[in-house]
């Protein structure tokens, strides 16, 4: 999961923060600010990505409207999400802690004939037993490791990272047969590649060991919360928040 920052509150033509009458109304402004991304699963989102309350407005209504209570979410994880209380005690949220820090993928089998694979999400490895309960509370949040099957599916996120997880592989395998004079080169085309593909975090840790690729995944991937990637320790990770991920 991209941890992301979605900055200052917009300005209206007078240089004023801006106020909205329907929380609809932020869309523009985040895909400007985050990109057209769903800031849990990580797809890209084409059409109309939904302006999704980090607190749920149904329990937190004084927030309804309020940027700095707005992300991004593709369908299937605002359903999921509902109006689930999620405080940054008890889950990981992209906009407050370092989540790239909390989670990783595993791989599964949809079950059928033929069998298929799938890419869910996982917490990492190396969290605390206290933060891998909260890992688990968020992935079970947004239902970020369900498989749906069915003849009226309408959640492929394990599809779709699965897919993903291809392209960035094979984008590694060219990497490895390269010298240096030419991934110079190619570093700008992985950063086209992911921009268009989506799912900032199997890239990232595709290349954790690459910084001139991982420096540019940052550049290309809007609202990215640079203050998580250390840049005089080869864009490593870095805690966010004090005392948590």
């Amino acid at each position: 999961m991209r941890p992301v920052d979605r900055g200052p509150v917009p300005l209206d033509a007078a240089g004023q923060a801006r106020t909205v009458t329907a929380y609809a109304n932020w869309r523009a402004d985040l895909v400007a600010r985050l990109g057209n991304y769903c800031n849990y699963c990580e797809r890209p989102i084409y059409d109309s990505p939904q302006v999704e309350h980090v607190a749920a407005k149904s329990t937190h209504p004084a927030l309804k409207l309020e940027w700095t209570n707005m992300l991004l979410a593709c369908g299937a994880c605002n359903r999921a999400k509902s109006d689930i209380d999620c405080p940054p005690t008890t889950h990981f949220l992209p906009d407050t802690h370092n989540t790239v820090l909390a989670f990783t993928t595993r791989l599964a089998t949809v079950p059928g004939a033929p069998p298929r694979p799938a890419c869910l999400i996982a917490p990492a490895p190396n969290l605390t037993p206290t933060q891998t309960k909260k890992a688990e509370a968020t992935i079970e949040l947004c239902a970020l490791d369900e498989i749906v099957v069915n003849q009226t599916v309408t959640d492929m996120r394990w599809h779709h990272r699965w897919e993903a997880s291809l392209e960035v592989e094979h984008s590694r395998q060219l990497w490895n047969t390269l010298d240096a004079a030419v991934r110079a080169e190619f570093t700008e085309m992985i950063g086209i590649a992911a921009k268009g593909i989506g799912f900032f975090s199997l890239w990232y840790a595709a290349y954790a060991d690459e910084p001139a690729v991982k420096a540019e995944l940052l550049r290309v991937f809007p609202g990215t919360a640079l203050g998580c990637f250390d840049a005089a320790a080869d864009y490593a990770p870095t805690v966010r928040l004090a005392g948590d991920l």
